[in-house]
């Protein structure tokens, strides 16, 4: 269903007949920031979000707020709208929002927490009873800059220049081993993330899985290309192959023309394993993705492309292709 999502499809819905990134995720079963980063990736300029006037009742806000206790992300998903309109509306009724709790997050307190300390946000939060988000809020309200992504730093004696490399503004660190501890970090903890192996009920390794991802559909593949792809010998291919057919997941022949060729395709249960595998990434990923406005959508997608190129660059010509 998502393969047919592609940029005459977006083309057609999106600009000509004008439908919102919500009404074609509706049409495809998927989620709307998965349409809106399809059309980054096929360059389709992005209409600006058009704040429609949504009036709540108060009978039902009382109800779900207030007798049920609901979230307000909850109650907008109920009520299909954002979480900022039932905000609003909450306002407007003089009902509560849940943030008395942190009235005592004082700027001197979170300067000896987040400054001094180096806490995190999820950490102050904890300490003080809430989420993360008001801690947030809170920094902005006292004008305290916010550390980057991943980072747990304490006083900054000397404000960052802003000339310098955007990594060492980011992660401040001494020297490119901490750098590039900072990166091996998080990429490990983005593939944990998105690889949530435990949740598919096979019996299948971490590399068995590797494996499975380098087909698409009915594509044929022969043991040189495999090996290529995953970036291991001959033999550890067809020791890996040889657990796949086990398991029914690829069969393999020879070529009828070169018979020392062997091809490898994906049977039924192993497209059927790939598409469970791919669906949930896909929604590991939205899960992750789910709180970027479109400026911070764009950077992460310029800095996965960019990594992208560098090991594909880097693979060419370690591997002289």
């Amino acid at each position: 269903m998502f393969e047919e999502l592609n940029k005459e499809t977006l083309i057609r819905l999106y600009i000509k007949e004008h439908k919102t990134t919500r009404e074609i995720a509706k049409i495809y079963g998927c989620s709307a920031i998965l349409v809106r980063y399809r059309c980054i990736k096929y360059g389709i300029k992005l209409r600006p979000r058009v704040k429609k006037s949504i009036k709540l009742k108060k009978s039902v806000l009382y109800r779900l707020r207030v007798k049920e206790r609901k979230p307000l992300r909850e109650i907008a998903e109920i009520l299909s709208c954002s979480s900022q309109t039932v905000r609003k509306w909450c306002k407007e009724y003089g009902m509560p929002l849940g943030n008395k709790r942190v009235q005592g997050l004082t700027k001197a307190l979170l300067e000896k927490l987040y400054v001094e300390e180096g806490k995190t946000l999820r950490e102050i939060g904890k300490v003080v009873g809430c989420t993360f988000e008001p801690v947030r809020l809170k920094c902005k309200q006292f004008n305290i800059p916010l550390r980057g992504p991943g980072v747990r730093k304490s006083v900054r004696k000397k404000p960052v220049e802003r000339n310098k490399p955007v990594l060492q503004r980011r992660y401040v660190k001494k020297d490119e081993n901490n750098i590039l501890q900072g990166i091996m970090t998080s990429y490990d903890d983005l593939s944990k993330n998105i690889n949530p192996v435990e949740l598919l009920e096979i019996n299948l390794t971490p590399a068995q899985i590797k494996a499975l991802t380098c087909f698409s559909g009915d594509e044929e593949l022969n043991m040189s290309e495999l090996s290529r792809n995953l970036g291991v010998g001959n033999p550890t291919m067809t020791a890996l192959i040889d657990r796949l057919v086990k398991a029914k997941m690829v069969k393999r022949e020879r070529d009828n023309i070169d018979r020392r060729v062997v091809r490898v395709w994906l049977s039924d249960s192993g497209r059927e394993t790939l598409g469970k595998l791919l669906s949930i990434r896909r929604k590991e990923m939205e899960k992750i993705l789910i709180n970027l406005d479109q400026e911070e959508l764009n950077n992460f997608l310029a800095s996965m492309e960019m990594v992208a190129q560098l090991l594909t660059k880097g693979r060419r010509k370690r591997e002289g292709w």
